[in-house]
């Protein structure tokens, strides 16, 4: 059984789920994913294994299409390489005009917004490098809330209706992510403090077994 898969509390809200084992495979979805210039190995991995990004605009994963219509929420594990350099930003999972926008700044921040450009809400920790972190954004069409290993970091307010994900990693600009991320889930609900941190403990506490 997939890692949170094995967590019945989320499988009816889950609506696509990506475990990065060798493959952009959507585990609980219909949505697998396309690579470009990504690298499947256990140092990508939180769990078994992960993807890896190069930091350039050859490195990303495409995917047909998740509707990122409010209630939405997205966790994962990422560990950067290093993180964008000043006025370019760390694609995370995005979209194309009108759409979902979770990205990491130049500090390590979170991001949320429509399209890039109308901001939505701004984390408060930075993530580090050259290790996992969990991370988590929520979205009730209004208000975004942010968590890092569990806690909550933030939140924004700023009520827009998002398209379509649609690429995870990068894009064919500047916005490139350069790291690990493993265990990547989308879900049409707002996951609550305690959701997030199941999911977080669940990471921590992981030996090889299914729950």
């Amino acid at each position: 059984m997939s890692e949170l898969l094995g967590l019945p509390l989320f499988n009816d809200n889950l609506l696509s789920y990506y475990r990065f084992e060798g493959n952009s495979n959507d585990s609980k979805g219909t949505q697998n994913g396309t690579d470009n210039g990504v690298t499947y190995s256990a140092a990508n991995g939180r769990y078994t294994q992960g993807v890896g990004f190069v930091g350039a605009g050859t490195s990303y994963i495409d995917i047909a299409g998740i509707s990122a219509a409010a209630p939405i929420s997205a966790t994962c594990w990422i560990s950067p390489n290093s993180l964008p350099g000043v006025g370019t930003q760390a694609n995370l999972v995005t979209g194309l005009t009108d759409s979902f926008q979770w990205v990491l700044n130049n500090s390590g921040q979170q991001i949320f917004s429509k399209n890039g450009s109308v901001a939505i809400g701004t984390s408060s920790t930075n993530v580090g490098t050259g290790s996992f972190a969990h991370i988590a954004a929520t979205y009730n069409g209004t208000v975004v809330n942010f968590y890092l290993n569990g806690n909550q970091d933030g939140a924004g307010t700023n009520a827009q209706t998002l398209g379509n994900i649609i690429r995870f990693g990068g894009d064919t600009s500047l916005n490139n992510y350069n790291g690990a991320m493993d265990d990547l889930g989308i879900f049409n609900k707002v996951l609550s403090q305690t959701d997030i941190n199941i999911l977080y403990q669940s990471g921590q506490t992981y030996l090889g077994k299914t729950w």
